[in-house]
C-alpha cells in the first residue's frame, strides 16, 4: 500500500493511487512549462539590461509564443496569458522610447 505524502495515511483505492500519480505527472509538466517561460522572461530583462535591442524583440516573440503554448496546453488560462503579454509589451515600449531618447543625445 502507498502512503499520501499529505496526511500520512495508507491509500487502499486503486483509483486513488492512479489519481495521484497523474496529478504529479500533471503537476511536473506545467511547472516545466511555467518555468520556461520564466526563464525567457528573465533573459529579456538581461537583454534590457544590455541594451540590446534586436535581443529583447526576439525575446519577446518568443516569450509570446511561450505563452500562446501554455495557454493551448491548459497550464495557464487565457486572461492570465493576456495579462503577462499586455505587460511584457509595456516593459518594451518603455525600452525601447527610453533607448530612443538616450541615443538623440
Amino acid at each position: 500500500m502507498e502512503k499520501n505524502k499529505k496526511n500520512n495515511k495508507k491509500i487502499k483505492n486503486r483509483n486513488k493511487k492512479k489519481n495521484i500519480k497523474k496529478n504529479i505527472k500533471r503537476r511536473n509538466k506545467n511547472k516545466k512549462i511555467k518555468n520556461e517561460y520564466k526563464m525567457a522572461f528573465r533573459k529579456l530583462k538581461k537583454a534590457m539590461q544590455a541594451k540590446d535591442s534586436e535581443d529583447v524583440l526576439k525575446n519577446k516573440n518568443i516569450i509570446c509564443s511561450l505563452l500562446d503554448k501554455a495557454k493551448n496546453k491548459g497550464t495557464i488560462k487565457n486572461n492570465a496569458r493576456n495579462r503577462k503579454k499586455s505587460k511584457i509589451s509595456k516593459h518594451i515600449n518603455n525600452y525601447l522610447k527610453n533607448n530612443k531618447v538616450s541615443s538623440k543625445s
